[in-house]
């Protein structure tokens, strides 16, 4: 009988001293603050099209630069190539404005640029503005894919499909 008391008495001691250890505490842990997750600068490579087989279409081909100012603002510039039918073709540069929520996988944006572009066998520059409302989808390493529409002026009147692709 003494020998199981002191037994019971052992394991009890145990028992105490392991639940005190830091081991066995339940411990919070803080979840990663949004800056760290997002890299600041990123490229990106655009194509925005009319998306109509049939009509050989308004072709946009974008190249940007943008900087996370903010987790949900990035600030940045670009040039890109304007193609429509054998009429239409300019080279633009333009600012571009990006909004975003950065922690969702799946995430709504919002794409501004402004800038100007020169028509070619023209020797004056003409305003140019490109408003895109998609779907950003991330991948691996902290790239992403954008999904959206585009409206472009000076062709207002025409919705064109916007692809991305930022790395």
């Amino acid at each position: 009988m003494k020998r199981l008391l002191v037994g019971l008495l052992f394991s009890g001691i145990f028992s105490c001293a392991v639940a005190q250890s830091a081991v066995c505490l339940p411990q919070l842990k803080a979840l990663p603050d949004t800056d760290q997750l997002l890299k600041r600068g990123e490229w990106t490579v655009e194509f925005n099209n009319l998306g109509i087989p049939v009509y050989s279409g308004l072709t946009h081909l974008n190249g940007a630069y943008t900087y996370r100012v903010t987790p949900w603002l990035a600030l940045g510039g670009g040039a890109g190539i304007q193609y429509l039918s054998d009429i239409f073709l300019s080279a633009q540069v333009f600012a571009r404005i990006y909004v975003e929520v950065p922690q969702w996988t799946v995430s709504p944006c919002l794409i501004l640029d402004g800038g100007g572009g020169f028509e070619v066998g023209s020797l004056f520059p003409y305003p140019t503005a490109n408003l895109v409302l998609g779907l950003r989808f991330r991948l691996r390493n902290q790239h992403a894919f954008t999904f959206g529409s585009a409206l472009n002026y000076p062709f207002w009147g025409l919705p064109l499909l916007h692809v991305g692709y930022t790395f």
